[in-house]
């Protein structure tokens, strides 16, 4: 996943973690994390400002999903 900042054309992020194609993706309202799902039936999460991928990873059937307004 590549995070550009499209008013200045850089590239700011490249997150890692899927190997198969992502289906979903969201921010979190307070923009510092990245919740995705892909074909392998993984939803993963990143903390956007350091690049990270969390220890948080499920395996599920649906890849529905978003915060939550409180961010949670």
């Amino acid at each position: 996943i590549k995070i550009l900042d499209i008013s200045i054309g850089q590239l700011l992020h490249t997150l890692t973690g899927h190997s198969e194609s992502i289906t979903n993706l969201h921010y979190s309202p307070n923009d510092n994390h990245l919740i995705a799902s892909s074909d392998s039936s993984c939803i993963k999460l990143w903390n956007v400002q350091t690049e990270n991928l969390s220890v948080i990873t499920f395996e599920v059937q649906s890849s529905a999903f978003t915060f939550s307004p409180s961010g949670k």
